[in-house]
């Protein structure tokens, strides 16, 4: 499995690098960072910061979330691969379910807890294909809750699978004996 995820970031890696992007002055600009190989070469902190910023990105229901999180990614140094891949969490497929479950878990909130400012902001809203009304304030409250709760949460998933998972490399065997 590893094996496959470094060719497929190499591939990637070296598309980006292509003769005809280095021409281009603006793109070229806007590429170089994505050339920074600690980016792309998976590591406990960057795919931990990799795969929190791709989740909170594929709760959130907009088009482009993938270079929406390639973006993050450059800004908070994680690793790319790793948050492209998190947004296919929201397919076309399970975005219908995802958000009439961000829904049911917003009302349940503002039912919980009074918004006393945030009663004025009931809109109905229909969602296609199920011919529903669905509560657009418990439909934001959800969004905001399930992106920042995904976000928070994978970051020591990612440490407790790593501590659980993680063997040494033989490199990383040798420096240990010459501690």
């Amino acid at each position: 499995m590893k094996r496959y995820y470094l060719k497929l970031a190499r591939r990637a890696y070296r598309m980006l690098r292509h003769r005809r992007i280095r021409r281009i002055g603006w793109l070229n600009k806007l590429v170089l960072k994505l050339f920074e190989r600690d980016l792309w070469r998976p590591c406990m902190r960057s795919v931990a910061v990799g795969l929190s910023i791709g989740l909170f990105c594929a709760m959130l229901p907009i088009p482009l979330q993938m270079p929406l999180a390639a973006l993050c990614c450059l800004i908070g140094r994680g690793n790319i691969p790793t948050a492209v891949a998190a947004c296919w969490i929201s397919n076309p497929i399970t975005q219908i379910p995802l958000m009439l479950f961000q829904e049911k878990i917003g009302a349940y909130v503002r039912d919980f807890i009074d918004f006393g400012w945030f009663e004025a902001i009931d809109i109905e809203g229909v969602i296609p294909f199920f011919n529903s009304t669905v509560n657009l304030a418990n439909f934001t409250v959800g969004v905001i809750l399930s992106a920042v709760f995904l976000g928070i949460i994978a970051y020591p998933i990612v440490f407790i699978l790593y501590a659980i998972f993680h063997r040494d490399t033989p490199e990383e065997k040798e420096l240990k004996k010459l501690k």
